[in-house]
Formats: structure tokens, C-alpha cells, sequence
């Protein structure tokens, strides 16, 4: 019916036998998009029914399906025809989005679409900003959701908080647009907002009621926050708006953001291109440049004081400066005692795995300047024997978290939320896990 080949969702564990998860009854397609440490996946399908408002474009309905214990669960909808499942949390609940009714709004050419909780077998809609369109974008342990909803008209959109039925709008940094994207445990939010005037965006942290700019790396313009830890570290994306190509930000405690590269110990090679993801040890996930133009997969790891240390031996690089917006924000203004104390902070530096500090001589002219100091992987260094490839075996090895749930889905939501910059990156983080599966082969 999609004139594709078929395919099905599975679920790799930790035997490394690969599950077929099937698909809901008179389908032939399902994609997973979370799963949870009690071994439950969800995700979305089509099944055999006519849908001329599929959500990922099917030609059929698109249903959100819960499995577990060798079974496929419809989860049904809210009232209309198709529903679709972002994440499930380790206590079982669910989120996503749902088609309310089958008629289609003249502001945005489909159903009423809100998102959901599911829980118990019961779908809860988490209500409207006025909109006709909501997307939901992350769910965390505590049963908080988080995501994006168009305002009255549906011409602005605002972030949004859902916690046990009460609806809270994140506002904006002064403009009229905001997206969240992730929510930690902690309840930290991140996204981005417009700054006064509309005429770019911000990264920002959303915390107790409280929206703080997290800026940009100079002289990007923009500043995506696409994940958090519990610990307020964040992740970023920045560069020309909806565009991107800016190097990938960090934050801690709401501070404003810097190029992780200034983070990075010398005599790894390579430059951190993208992130993806932070987990509580503050470990990152994320895409580095060789000095010969490939990408590869890599892992930075908090630093040990021992390799700190034998990188203070040499001169280190002034991180770029911080570009802040000149408007007013919620966030306090840093005063020059604050700001070094905030740069003090920064000695926590990060270490890709297989790699050891090299001069910062070696550094900036490559490893044939002089003699090449950089150690090979060690089974000291991956922790179990095997030798570390950029990180890759290591994040296999070690199951840190590696968040791909946008990738499933979003490259069908961004084009209704108008961010092609986060399509974009969808895209270009499927072909660089397709091409290292390909690999791997």
C-alpha cells in the first residue's frame, strides 16, 4: 500500500537477538521510538484503513502501539483517526500526539492534533493553547511532558509544560515563537525561544517558572538547546537560524553557553561537529570531523583530574567569546567576579576515550608538527579490552544513552511547526547512523 518494502520495528537486547516487533492488525510498517528498562517499546504503524491526514504520510491511519511481552497494543486515539508515540518512560506511561476529529482546520490543513499521556489503558489529551496543533516532544520519570503548542489562530507557537493535569505556557524571551524540546528528570526544560523582535532564537532553560537565555556561541546568530541532564548541563545546537552550522554549545546552571571544543583536551584530532545527548555521569554523545574530513560517532567523558592536570602542563587556547542578547531576560546579569567564577567552573574539561592530551602545539598544527605523543587505546582506557574507535565501540559497550527519538519522527512533525534547521538535523543524524551500520557490516 506505501509501494516501499515493508518494514518492521524491532528491539535488540542485551542477547543481541533481534525481536520483530510486528505491527497493529492490517499493517505493514511500524517504526520504534522509545523504549523503557522493563523491556516495553512504543511507537507508530499503519494499519489497512484509508487516511487521506496520515501523520507520517501513509496512506492509511497511523496508530500509536505500545509492545510488550511478545504482544502489539493499538493504543487507540483521542476521537480521531490516527495517533502517534514519542516516548514511554520506566514507569510505563506514554506520550505522544493524537487527531481529535477528522476534519481538517483552515489554518493548518489537518485534524485538530493534541498531545496525549497514556496511562492505564486510558489516552489523556493534555489540552490546547488556544491552537489547533500541539506536539509532544519528551516525557521524563516523574510523568512530566513537555512539547510545543500553537497559540489561538495557530499562528504562534509556545513551549508547554503538562504535570498532573495542569497546562503551563514557557512564555518566550521577550519574542513571539518558543519550542521545548527535552525535560531532565530534575524538571529542567530546554529549547529555544525567540529573542525580542523575532528576528532570532535562542537556546533557553526553563526552571521553576523561570526562563533563562542561554546565548549563543559568536558570531552565530542562533542557538538551539536540544538536551539536558539533571546535573543542568546543556547541550546545544547554534548557527545561522533555521539553518544551523554553527559548533555545538555548552551550559551548566543556566550560564551562558561556549563552543564545546574550548571544553575538549587537546590531542584528540578531532572537532566536535554535533551533539545529540547527555546523560547524568555527563558523558556526550555527538559527531567529531577527523583531520582528513570524515565524521565519525564519538563519546566525551568528563575528565579525570589526572588528565586536567597534564593538560595545564601547556598553554591553553581563550575560548570564544560569549555573545549575549543586549534585551532584557529573566536570567540575572553577570557581574565580572560571577563570570570568573563561572569560567573557574569550567576545569571540567572532556576527553574523548582512545585519546590522551597532546601539546596544544600538536594540537593546532597536527600530530606530523612533532613527535606524535597520542597513545594508542588501551584496555585501561575502554574500561573492558577492546580497543575504542572514536568512541563508537565504547558507547556500544557501555550503553550510554544515545537519544534518537527525534530522529523517528520528527522530519514529519518540523514541517507543521515550521523548523526545517531540526529537519535537517534528523536527516543528517539517519544517514550518519545508517552509514554506521553499513560499516559495521
Amino acid at each position: 500500500m506505501t509501494s516501499l518494502l515493508e518494514g518492521h520495528a524491532v528491539l535488540w537486547p542485551k542477547d543481541h537477538q533481534i525481536i520483530d516487533l510486528g505491527t497493529v492488525p492490517g499493517g505493514t510498517e511500524s517504526l520504534a521510538t522509545s523504549n523503557n528498562s522493563r523491556g516495553q517499546v512504543v511507537g507508530f504503524a499503519n494499519n489497512d484503513v484509508p487516511d487521506p491526514f496520515s501523520l507520517v504520510g501513509f496512506p492509511t491511519q497511523t496508530r500509536a502501539f505500545l509492545w510488550q511481552n511478545g504482544a502489539v497494543q493499538d493504543l487507540g486515539t483521542l476521537g480521531g483517526p490516527d495517533a502517534l508515540a514519542n516516548n514511554i518512560n520506566d514507569q510505563g506511561q506514554i506520550a505522544g500526539q493524537s487527531y481529535t476529529n477528522s476534519a481538517a482546520n483552515l489554518t493548518t490543513g489537518i485534524p485538530t492534533q493534541d498531545p496525549f499521556l497514556w496511562e492505564g489503558g486510558t489516552m489523556i489529551d493534555l489540552g490546547t493553547l488556544g491552537g489547533t496543533l500541539g506536539v509532544q516532544t519528551w516525557l521524563n520519570n516523574r510523568g512530566q511532558v513537555v512539547g510545543t503548542m500553537n497559540l489561538t489562530g495557530d499562528v504562534n507557537k509556545h513551549g508547554f509544560l503538562w504535570e498532573r493535569g495542569s497546562l503551563v505556557d514557557l512564555g518566550t524571551l521577550g519574542g513571539n515563537d518558543s519550542e521545548a524540546n527535552w525535560m531532565s528528570d530534575s524538571g529542567d526544560i530546554v529549547g529555544r525561544a525567540d529573542v525580542p523582535g523575532s528576528q532570532s532564537h535562542h537556546a533557553f532553560l526553563w526552571k521553576n517558572g523561570v526562563m533563562s537565555d542561554l546565548g549563543v556561541v559568536s558570531p552565530v546568530p542562533c542557538s538551539t538547546a536540544i538536551s539536558a541532564n539533571s546535573k543542568g548541563q546543556v547541550l546545544s545546537d547554534t548557527g545561522i537560524c533555521f539553518v544551523g552550522g554553527g559548533p555545538p554549545g555548552f551550559s551548566e546552571h543556566g550560564q551562558p553557553m561556549v563552543d564545546i571544543n574550548t571544553l575538549v583536551l587537546p590531542g584528540s584530532g578531532l572537532q566536535v561537529v554535533e551533539t545529540f545527548d547527555i546523560n547524568n555521569r555527563g558523558e556526550i554523545a555527538g559527531l567529531a570531523a577527523l583531520p582528513n574530513g570524515d565524521v565519525h560517532a564519538v563519546v566525551l567523558v568528563p575528565a579525570s583530574e589526572a588528565e586536567i592536570a597534564a593538560a595545564s602542563a601547556y598553554p591553553v587556547a581563550k575560548a570564544a567569546p560569549i555573545t549575549k542578547s543586549p534585551t532584557p531576560s529573566t536570567e540575572s546579569r553577570q557581574t565580572p567576579s560571577g563570570m570568573a567564577a563561572w569560567r573557574a567552573r569550567l576545569a571540567q574539561r572532556y576527553h574523548i576515550p582512545g585519546f590522551r592530551a597532546a601539546s596544544l602545539y600538536q594540537s593546532l598544527h597536527g600530530p606530523s608538527a612533532e613527535a606524535n605523543t597520542t597513545l594508542a587505546p588501551t584496555a585501561a582506557d575502554s574500561g573492558s579490552g577492546a580497543p575504542i574507535i572514536d568512541g563508537v565501540d565504547w558507547l556500544r559497550d557501555h550503553s550510554t544513552t544515545f537519544s534518537c527519538t527525534l530522529t523517528g519522527h520528527c522530519d514529519y512533525i518540523c514541517p507543521q511547526l515550521r523548523c526545517p534547521e531540526l529537519t535537517g538535523w534528523c536527516s543528517g543524524l539517519a544517514q550518519a547512523v545508517r552509514s554506521e551500520r553499513m560499516s559495521d557490516r
